[in-house]
């Protein structure tokens, strides 16, 4: 019988584009694809896998996209978060201890009709902000989520973002992309149910995700845990003012450590300086804060700022190349004549 525990950590690790991907991870585990395919039920079932999916890079299909800030009256936190949350190009959505309060991650396509920063400043009207920070990352040392309860959080670990030039997609590949980036299916060959929807044979298919994998545009596929579940109650956002230089010079050793799950050099903005960011995982606060020391005295950073997340109103994967960010403008009135001052 697989352990479940050592399921739950290889899976995270990513499927492969093979014809019977579980079948290769019973071969890992030393078990069988049925034991393999009904762990991940029973682990989907328990809530400790959040979702099994392909990951897409969001940069790499043309979408603008950035890190944003909103300054929020505290009483009005919460009806401000449901405005923010309306729009399908919000995937996390969270409530920090600080002036500013909500910060939430947004996408937009190139077929909006207002593009990133009109739409930040139609959801700050909508929402009665009292000030907005738009952070787009300016490079990316670190992107993905691997939790692994029995790892110290101080081990390292190779952290390699791919930045390779990219060609436009073809309307093939957007219609792969928009078919296939919903859960992948519990079943032997999994990859035969999206070719089956989109019409092509399992072996097009195949090549095709192959192909977008090797260009960085397929992060890869792979479980996403749910943090607590697994015992991660703390999940801190620490941040820095640092020249771009010296960011540059740290950033990747900072990815290096396994607590960390996305560590970026922003864009800062006249109510927000801080520049290097890293997403820290601990069991407990005081990890998060060890984690930062350790990192502070390995890579000589001034004293960081950390900001825990106090409420989670909104996490799920944006919906790419559908419709539903045109639908949002349209409901909210953006193709009439709606008022969008200029500051």
């Amino acid at each position: 019988m697989i352990d479940k525990e050592a399921l739950l950590i290889r899976a995270q690790q990513g499927i492969g584009l093979v014809e019977r991907p579980y079948a290769e991870i019973a071969q890992d585990l030393g078990g069988t694809e049925d034991e393999v395919l009904s762990g991940l039920r029973a682990l989907i079932g328990d809530k400790m896998i959040r979702s099994l999916a392909p990951i897409y890079d969001t940069r790499k299909m043309n979408y603008d996209s950035a890190l944003v800030a909103f300054e929020v009256e505290p009483q009005r936190i919460e009806s401000a978060a449901a405005v923010v949350s309306t729009h399908p190009g919000v995937s996390h959505n969270y409530e920090r201890p600080h002036a500013y309060n909500l910060w939430f991650t947004l996408a937009v396509p190139t077929t909006s009709s207002l593009g990133l920063d009109r739409t930040v400043k139609v959801l700050g009207q909508q929402a009665e902000v009292k000030d907005v920070a738009i952070l787009r990352a300016k490079k990316t040392f670190k992107i993905g989520v691997k939790l692994d309860p029995k790892r110290s959080s101080f081990q390292r670990e190779s952290s390699r973002v791919m930045e390779m030039a990219d060609r436009p997609l073809s309307v093939s590949e957007q219609e792969a992309i928009r078919v296939t980036q919903g859960a992948l299916a519990l079943v032997s060959r999994p990859f035969g149910v999206y070719a089956e929807a989109l019409g092509i044979t399992e072996e097009t298919l195949l090549g095709c995700l192959r192909g977008l994998q090797m260009r960085g545009v397929l992060r890869r596929i792979a479980a996403v845990a749910f943090h607590r579940k697994l015992g991660f109650e703390a999940n801190g956002m620490a941040v820095w003012q640092v020249s771009e230089e010296k960011a540059l010079e740290v950033g990747p050793q900072m990815a290096s450590f396994s607590a960390i799950s996305h560590c970026y050099l922003r864009e800062a903005s006249a109510g927000w300086k801080h520049n290097l960011f890293a997403m820290i995982h601990g069991k407990e606060k005081q990890e998060v804060q060890d984690i930062v020391s350790k990192i502070q005295e390995e890579v000589k950073l001034p004293e960081a700022m950390i900001l825990f997340s106090s409420r989670e109103f909104k996490k799920q994967r944006i919906l790419y190349f559908s419709q539903e960010a045109e639908e949002w403008e349209r409901r909210w009135g953006i193709s009439s004549p709606l008022a969008i001052h200029e500051a």
